[in-house]
């Protein structure tokens, strides 16, 4: 039986702290749209967008609980903090917000945001599949281990240890476009990854889902489990791009994977 203390147990910031000597899906990801975009953006300074920002909490508010969540966030409130001719909060991204929340040492959101974030955990714990999904196990799981003989990290969403199974939750305008996200975000490429670090921890490949919830009303919800062929295909292709990926970090070229004549 699969158990907590077969996990890394660390922070976000921690966990991302290391990837300088990790390998994760997203680098993989973000090498496999073009080396040569990868090579450039992971040398700027990281930007958190509000979209970002909202995701987090909604994160957090959903697989970690209310409990976790309020002791990491802090509603958006006081004189310091709201713009006086929209009576509302000024925008996350300005020095006014950004010097109240540096004082209150939490994250700050707004209390629209936070109303989204308690209409989508209501919805996800309306969806019988879900709900089913989220039942049992543990949010934000780390494990470490040497995929394709580089050192790999993933940090899992949602551990179903009595499903043996693994979720992903993503946040999305309207869901009927999902699939068509699915697609152009990678999604496959990242739980492939995700799926194909468990195995080698745990020596069998794990279900592998997506839950899905709308950031606005009526906040429907969707589950969709990947098909081991979607699996494999995926795996096939990151492993592919691995050694690449490796030949890059040695010899310092990153194509643009423009380089020849395309066809339409």
């Amino acid at each position: 039986m699969i158990t907590r203390d077969d996990f890394i147990w660390e922070s976000a910031e921690e966990y991302h702290s290391k990837a300088k000597d990790y390998l994760s899906s997203h680098q993989l990801m973000s090498y496999e749209d073009s080396p040569a975009l990868y090579a450039y953006m992971k040398d700027q300074p990281k930007v958190e967008t509000a979209a970002f920002r909202f995701g987090r909490a909604c994160h957090t508010f959903i697989l970690e609980g209310e409990e976790v969540f309020d002791d990491a966030y802090v509603l958006a409130s006081g004189e310091d903090v709201m713009n006086k001719k929209t009576n509302k909060p000024y925008g996350y991204e300005t020095k006014t917000f950004q010097t109240w929340e540096k004082a209150q040492k939490k994250i700050g959101i707004t209390e629209d945001d936070f109303d989204l974030c308690r209409g989508m955990a209501a919805a996800v714990r309306g969806h019988e599949t879900a709900a089913n999904i989220l039942s049992d196990g543990f949010p934000e799981a780390v494990l470490r281990e040497t995929y394709c003989g580089v050192p790999c990290q993933i940090r899992i969403d949602w551990v179903n240890p009595r499903r043996e199974s693994i979720a992903d939750l993503k946040t999305i305008s309207d869901i009927t476009r999902f699939e068509v996200q699915f697609k152009s975000f990678r999604y496959s490429n990242q739980m492939a990854f995700y799926a194909a670090v468990w195995a080698v921890k745990f020596g069998f490949m794990p279900t592998v889902s997506i839950i899905a919830v709308e950031s606005n009303p009526p906040f429907r919800v969707g589950v969709w489990t990947l098909t081991p062929a979607t699996i494999k295909d995926a795996r096939f292709y990151n492993e592919t791009t691995i050694p690449k990926f490796v030949q890059s970090q040695q010899t310092g070229i990153y194509p643009t994977n423009y380089e020849t004549e395309r066809y339409l």
